[in-house]
């Protein structure tokens, strides 16, 4: 597994935003995790099966605005 960290808002809707903006782009994720929930912000894990896929994701999520450290 290719692991990805998304840093995002802690707002309703937000999990969802960043599955459809990587199914829109034909990207499948094998995993997600919710790693942390703060007062303004949050984290998640994404995991795919190819590093090529990892790195479309992280292109896709980027343009989208989300930061990736």
């Amino acid at each position: 597994m290719h692991d990805l960290v998304v840093q995002m808002p802690d707002r309703p809707g937000e999990i969802a935003r960043v599955a459809t903006a990587l199914g829109e782009a034909g990207v499948n994720i094998k995993d997600i995790e919710v790693l942390t929930v703060r007062e303004a912000a949050g984290a998640l894990r994404l995991s795919f099966a190819t590093r090529e896929e990892k790195e479309r994701a992280r292109a896709v999520l980027q343009g989208a605005g989300y930061r990736l450290p």
